[in-house]
């Protein structure tokens, strides 16, 4: 009766993710930067390898080779991008279901078991509907999905060589799996199975040895093949990072509150570790919980551009779920029943972990909390002051209704074949335009920027026939282009249009088609009163104010 009633469950969840699905499918994906991965698939497919542009220089723009790869497959469907990319984030959400439940299943022998399969699915499904950020990624067309899947494969493989059945460099593999997705994922890879040996007293030091040194060794000829084929051992967004390519940027991502967002959305298994665990239970909790501690402080260390829900995080999800679960498994293997999982001992401490946690869930303090403490640990944020751009028109143009479809759809969808535009947005900018050059002004998919930094003299050397100026949170990047003399001699520079302002170059071939196309994306308004007449910068930082 018990198995009907789970098998009957899991269908209602399996129908709500699949009108999840269809809704998605039947909607454009928002998530700009997702549908890069599919532009690299694009050229992959017609022989231009691992590029972003049509002149076929290899580019480590993708920071997740692997869901690179899945994006590839799944391209070949007779769907859109948005279609595939959604559809590889929802096939990747019910993997990351199934692995997890593996992962449960694997830590324990089958006699000391106290949930059936069915159960174990159960547990993991019905929350996870719930849970925003979760349903959020399961349809974000971005790597998220991938890298919850592939932790929860790791976390299994790691158990189960720590029970003996098989053997460590299967582990390890499993573990370059996360990494080629997630490349923090190296720290799990190695954190879990020291604990493991070192605090849960499972598996052998010689295995261990083992195991990371097969992850070591095809980490050094992943990186070995990244420098041969790239150019780059790393991916472009690394150094970008690292040497301060975000000057000026002046929004805050707040990793603080998105580590709460992130717990929250875990509160229910939290509780039952902290409800059911027993004093024999701690060595094999910390053999998870530490690792997420030390992926949390080192994501807090780093620039979290594009965290929407958690995404940093929610890669590293079955590290709270896969142990929760697996207590409760064991608590009724034990014979107890849902009525007496509570140990005795440590009630108060127990009682005021479960306060914790409703705290937790509670928006508004969380909120509040995290906000304060991202104030009180980040540096400060340096901004400058704005470009004063003199122009014929005294208002401001209107505001395009979503700008990152609209620019590539009404302004440059004319362009023809080699014709190069550059901007900062350039995810479905680029995957809509598959034949136009696109310079990626951020330098996430331009390894000369990465690699060199942006330097106006480069850019107008490269001679784009658009720039759809960078958006206006990147303040020093505005003001070094807008003020150039050159550029001014060079463009003609629309401001407010589509928001950041558009630049056609005068002696372009598609100067006329292109001045037609944002005259069109205007009608009613006179488009040659946004001509930049003169610009001044003062070049002055300040502290960024967060109006949070």
């Amino acid at each position: 009766m018990t198995g009907r009633l789970l098998a009957g469950v899991l269908t209602v969840v399996l129908a709500v993710w699949l009108v999840l699905l269809w809704r998605g499918l039947h909607h454009s994906l928002w998530f700009d930067d997702s549908y890069m991965f599919y532009r690299y698939a694009f050229n992959v497919r017609h022989g231009l390898g691992i590029s972003w542009n049509y002149d076929a220089v290899h580019t480590y723009g993708e920071t997740a080779l692997l869901w690179g790869l899945v994006v590839l497959v799944l391209s070949y469907l007779p769907m859109n991008a948005s279609q595939v990319l959604i559809l590889g984030s929802w096939l990747c959400s019910v993997g990351a279901v199934v692995a997890m439940a593996w992962a449960v299943r694997s830590a324990t022998e089958p006699e000391q078991r106290g949930l059936g399969g069915w159960q174990v699915m159960a547990l993991l499904a019905v929350p996870l509907v719930l849970v925003d950020n979760f349903r959020y990624h399961a349809r974000s067309g971005m790597d998220a999905m991938l890298g919850v899947a592939l932790c929860a494969v790791f976390l299994a493989a790691a158990l189960l060589w720590a029970r003996g059945r098989i053997a460590p460099e299967i582990a390890s593999l499993a573990g370059l799996l996360l990494y080629a997705t997630r490349p923090e994922g190296a720290m799990i890879v190695v954190l879990v199975p020291v604990l493991m040996v070192l605090v849960w007293r499972k598996g052998s030091l010689a295995g261990l040895a083992r195991l990371l040194g097969t992850f070591v060794a095809c980490i050094a000829v992943e990186l070995l093949l990244c420098k041969l084929y790239f150019h780059t051992v790393l991916p472009l967004s690394f150094y970008m990072k690292s040497r301060n390519g975000y000057e000026g940027y002046m929004r805050y991502w707040h990793p603080t509150f998105q580590l709460g967002e992130f717990l929250a959305g875990c509160a229910l298994y939290l509780a039952v570790m902290v409800w059911a665990a027993r004093r024999q239970d701690a060595r094999m909790l910390s053999v998870f919980v530490v690792p997420v501690l030390c992926m949390a402080v080192y994501l807090n260390s780093v620039l979290q551009i594009m965290n929407d829900c958690s995404r940093y995080y929610l890669p590293y999800l079955p590290l709270l779920l896969v142990p929760a679960l697996v207590v409760l498994d064991r608590r009724m293997g034990d014979g107890m029943g849902w009525w007496k999982l509570h140990a005795t001992h440590g009630l108060a401490l127990r009682l005021v972990g479960l306060a914790c946690l409703v705290l937790l869930c509670w928006p508004g303090l969380r909120r509040r909390v995290a906000l304060a403490v991202d104030r009180t640990i980040e540096r400060k944020q340096y901004a400058y002051d704005p470009v004063v751009l003199q122009t014929a028109a005294s208002g401001k143009l209107p505001v395009m209704q979503e700008i990152w479809k609209t620019v590539p759809d009404q302004i440059f969808a004319t362009l023809p074949a080699g014709a190069t535009v550059a901007s900062s947005e350039v995810g479905y900018l680029g995957a809509r335009l598959q034949s136009v050059n696109v310079i990626d002004l951020e330098g996430l998919n331009d390894t000369q920027i990465a690699l060199q930094g942006f330097r106006m003299p480069d850019l107008l050397e490269r001679r784009p026939d658009a720039i759809w100026m960078p958006h206006p949170d990147y303040t020093w990047q505005r003001g070094v282009m807008m003020t150039d003399p050159e550029f001014l001699r060079q463009y003609e520079l629309y401001r407010d249009a589509a928001l950041s302002g558009i630049a056609i170059r005068r002696d372009s071939p598609y100067r006329a088609q292109l001045e037609a196309n944002l005259q069109k994306s205007y009608p009613g308004v006179v488009i040659a009163d946004s001509l930049v007449t003169a610009a001044s910068w003062s070049g002055k930082k300040h502290v960024v104010v967060d109006t949070e």
